[in-house]
This record gives C-alpha cells, structure tokens and sequence, in this order.
C-alpha cells in the first residue's frame, strides 16, 4: 500500500507542488515496470499538523471535509 503525503498545502490554498507529483508518478512507475501493484491511498493518518492546529482536524467537518475534497481533486 503506497499512502500519498500532501503535494499542496491545500488547507492554504497553495499550488500542487509539481516535484511532489512528479516523485510519486516515478515511483509508482518504477513499481509498475517490476511488477508490482500499488495500493494506493489518499488518507492513511497523515492529517498535516497545520489543519489539526487550525481547526481541529476532523473534529471540524465544515472546513476540513472541503480541504479534503480539494486535496482529492
């Protein structure tokens, strides 16, 4: 299982960070080109410190549910 960290800070409204994609796009590649299958997650307790600091992590479901849902997209 290959759990994704934040290539953006979307909680800021920042850019995706092209390095951060352009890591993970090889490195699924590479696993691919030997054979193996990744399992990949979005979410795998991970939660930036940042959102739990902001607005207390999942506890707030108005603002994180739609930082997530950025974040997927």
């Amino acid at each position: 299982m290959l759990s994704l960290k934040y290539v953006s800070k979307v909680y800021d409204n920042d850019p995706v960070n092209p390095k951060g994609i352009a890591f993970y796009s090889n490195f699924i590649n590479a696993l691919l080109e030997h054979g193996k299958i990744p399992f990949v997650t979005l979410y795998h307790w991970d939660l930036p410190h940042a959102l739990g600091d902001r607005y207390g992590g999942w506890l707030n479901k108005g603002e994180i549910v739609q930082d997530y849902v950025r974040y997927a997209k």
